[in-house]
């Protein structure tokens, strides 16, 4: 769509300070910027992968939160559910209606995920950063 500005889906104000959550949300938005984009043909690729770097992205909050000595709560996995069914159902109409399935890239996902990003993700990073990283425990001065 020539002439067309796609706002990107993910931006500065959604860095949260840790480099694996924020790189996994970098890809994201990358692929996500490219499914809003493809031609038809493209689509179910394209969805594909961007659920795959979704779940990529939810395994890594998974192990990181455990490792820091904390699980998601179930709210957070039916967030991460919320998405892939998203990509589900554009994924099911791309074939006959890409035009709607494309809107529902555009317009329903970028919504979930800043909205998932700016609180879940957030507490999530907090509770990290706060109980150490990468399965180190940060020092307790209390």
């Amino acid at each position: 769509m020539a002439g067309y500005f796609i706002r990107p889906m993910i931006g500065q104000r959604h860095t949260l300070g840790h480099e694996i959550i924020d790189a996994d949300h970098k890809a994201i938005g990358e692929w996500w910027q490219r499914a809003v984009n493809c031609e038809p043909i493209q689509s179910k690729f394209f969805i594909a992968r961007l659920k795959s770097l979704m779940r990529k992205h939810f395994a890594h909050e998974a192990q990181l939160m455990e490792q820091s000595g904390g699980t998601l709560c179930e709210c957070h996995w039916m967030e991460h559910q919320q998405w892939i069914e998203l990509c589900d159902q554009a994924d099911a109409l791309s074939s006959d209606n890409w035009k709607k399935a494309r809107s529902l890239l555009r317009i329903e996902l970028p919504r979930l995920v800043r909205d998932h990003i700016i609180t879940m993700d957030q507490l999530t990073v907090i509770f990290i950063n706060t109980h150490g990283t990468h399965g180190v425990s940060a020092p307790h001065n209390c």
